[in-house]
């Protein structure tokens, strides 16, 4: 499929877009991961109705690649082996699993009260 002169924008504008955001990135962890959610949600609404799914997934891969420290290696299949792992490990693994957690349940706590000081200006 031959992709015109718009195609070819917006998928250098996608890129771009996920750049910038990268580039924007602020000390508060609570914000980072508001603004990586929202991103990750618009490109995955992108694939419900394709034009060329090859943008999409170099966006992906993109995106992955600049916000995840630890990025997955498809290539060697590098991994951790909970099995293996020792108690120490396991106990920090949970921990970073709760931190997450706690992130996701203060964005949502965020989201209401921005959602409220909203309704307020509103009315």
């Amino acid at each position: 499929m031959a992709l015109n002169k718009d195609d070819i924008q917006k998928e250098l504008d996608c890129y771009t877009k996920i750049i910038n955001l990268f580039l924007k990135i602020s000390k508060d962890p609570i914000i980072n991961e508001i603004h990586k959610d929202k991103a990750l949600i618009k490109i995955m609404n992108q694939l419900k109705d394709p034009k060329n799914a090859n943008w999409l997934k170099n966006a992906l891969i993109i995106f992955v690649s600049l916000f995840d420290e630890k990025p997955a290696d498809i290539y060697s299949n590098l991994g951790i082996n909970g099995k293996n792992s020792s108690k120490r490990d396991k106990e920090m693994i949970f921990s970073k699993i709760k931190e997450e957690l706690l992130l996701k349940q203060r964005e949502k706590k965020y989201n209401a009260l921005l959602r409220k000081i909203k309704e307020k200006k509103e009315d």
